[in-house]
């Protein structure tokens, strides 16, 4: 099984948005569709807005859509995209 790791930002709805509850709710969103979660970075953005990015190791068949998909259902996120998709070596 070939592995991948994406990069997804989750840009939220909000400055009131709560990150800590999307980043809560995202790793179970990824568990569900059977990825596992790398790790998180709150990145700020402008006047004061932050956006959450996701980094994830997936099965490559499966492909980023179905995460990205996921992740832009998670209440409080306004748009999820793909910013980085790599394959996993070793």
């Amino acid at each position: 099984m070939a592995r991948a790791v994406v990069t997804i930002r989750l840009m939220p709805e909000s400055t009131e948005t709560n990150l800590k509850k999307v980043e809560l709710d995202a790793k179970e969103a990824i568990e569900k569709t059977g990825g596992e979660l790398g790790r998180t970075n709150e990145v700020p953005i402008a006047f004061g807005l932050r956006v959450l990015e996701v980094i994830i190791i997936i099965d490559e068949k499966l492909g980023s859509d179905v995460y990205e998909t996921a992740l832009g259902k998670i209440e409080g996120v306004s748009s999820a995209t793909v910013t980085d998709f790599r394959r996993a070596m070793g």
